[in-house]
């Protein structure tokens, strides 16, 4: 009798650790696997879902962070000669004493562009851009499009010259034409003057110092 519960006791025992020992891995066969798979799919180069979100964040701030740069068509050159040239037309002259009392003339900057030949004139108060190109419908080769005051035309030696300004009298615009060329000219001033410009003296040594 001592024997079969001696027995039946092992057995039991044997049982029990059978089960605990499959307990205590916590893990079927199937759910063994998943770890197998996840770690294959990362190899094949899978992203999960953060990453693609992150990925996706990075696209679109790269497309919000795009700007477009427009090309700055004008080159600085360093003589009215090269101006025309590089503009396309057949001279560019700007006298060295344009006759003006604005002070030393102490800096020139020439530049170009397709069709347009350009000088920068700076004084000690002021500065003015003088421009010659190929002519244009309604004349006018400044760039400037400010509305002004005042608009009147003045002749010289034959040329009729468009002028604009906030003070009768004194172009802070002109334009006017040549033979088949278009000419402008901008003034600006350097001391606060906002409405600086050219009166009727200054205007006639100008036009008929620049061909």
């Amino acid at each position: 009798m001592k024997n079969k519960i001696m027995m039946t006791m092992l057995l039991t025992a044997a049982m029990s650790a059978s089960v605990l020992a499959g307990c205590g891995s916590g893990q079927t066969g199937a759910q063994q696997a998943e770890p197998a798979a996840a770690e294959e799919t990362a190899a094949e180069g899978e992203t999960t879902a953060p990453q693609q979100e992150e990925a996706a964040a990075v696209e679109e701030g790269a497309d919000e962070g795009e700007t477009t740069m427009i090309a700055n068509p004008w080159s600085e050159v360093a003589s009215a000669e090269e101006a025309a040239k590089g503009a396309g037309i057949d001279s560019f002259e700007v006298a060295e004493d344009l006759g003006l009392d604005l002070g030393e003339n102490f800096g020139r900057t020439y530049r170009c562009m397709e069709g347009i030949a350009e000088v920068q004139l700076e004084f000690p108060a002021s500065a003015l851009t003088i421009r010659k190109g190929n002519p244009v419908e309604d004349g006018d080769i400044s760039g400037d499009y400010n509305e002004y005051a005042y608009t009147w035309t003045q002749d010289i030696d034959g040329i009729t010259v468009t002028c604009w300004g906030n003070r009768e009298g004194d172009a802070t615009k002109a334009i006017w034409s040549s033979g088949d060329m278009c000419f402008s000219m901008f003034a600006e001033g350097l001391g606060g003057d906002q409405d600086f410009g050219l009166n009727a003296e200054r205007m006639e040594a100008l036009v008929s110092n620049v061909k």
